[in-house]
């Protein structure tokens, strides 16, 4: 990808990306969530793992101190705040995620990942409250507001004219969707065999 000062970087990362992430719309634990067995093992599970990357993501960023108005502190809160009701005396156990995210082109990749994921998230929201009212939503219901997302879209751009910062982009943004997938997956199949082996609680 080489994107001139004249053209849109988002879209462009958009365009290289696509493949990565329309894998994880097909993730065969991430489509339970629009599923009416949704049950609440998977669900918590699910959440486990969203944490798991995104308080990864915004340690690095802390830690670098870079990007502050892009920050993942309310969708990280959110998460542990949803995980915490649903634990019912069991302790939430963390899988480690891969080493990733060290420079700041490479953490702003996953930015765009996690920010963006959060169109989707209202999305979904809809059919968890539908499916499972009970539980709570803080993280679905969040989403992305249109000012950081805009905010965003202006720290790509910057990137415009830099074709070593758009490889890295893509290779960022490639490999968090890769390892919310592979995180998703290692927590689930903790609690069970298979999709189709959960039973709705």
């Amino acid at each position: 990808m080489h994107v001139s000062s004249e053209s849109d970087v988002r879209q462009a990362l958009a365009e290289a990306t696509a493949p990565a992430h329309r894998a994880l719309h097909v993730h065969p634990w991430i489509a339970r969530l629009n599923a009416p067995d949704l049950s609440v093992q998977v669900y918590r599970q699910i959440l486990s793992a969203y944490y798991s990357i995104y308080a990864e993501v915004e340690a690095r960023r802390v830690a670098a101190d870079v990007y502050v108005g892009l920050g993942l502190g309310p969708a990280v809160s959110a998460l542990a705040a949803d995980i915490s009701a649903l634990e019912m005396g069991r302790a939430t156990r963390w899988y480690p995620v891969s080493a990733a995210w060290m420079e700041p082109v490479e953490i702003l990749g996953a930015l765009y990942v996690l920010h963006g994921s959060g169109f989707g998230a209202r999305v979904l929201n809809a059919s968890i409250a539908r499916n499972l009212p009970a539980v709570p939503r803080n993280y679905f219901a969040l989403g992305t507001s249109p000012i950081l997302w805009r905010n965003l879209k202006g720290a790509l751009q910057a990137f415009a004219d830099k074709p070593a910062g758009q490889e890295k982009l893509i290779e960022s943004a490639n490999a968090t969707f890769l390892r919310v997938g592979q995180a998703v997956t290692r927590h689930c199949e903790e609690r069970t065999d298979s999709p189709a082996a959960d039973a709705k609680l």
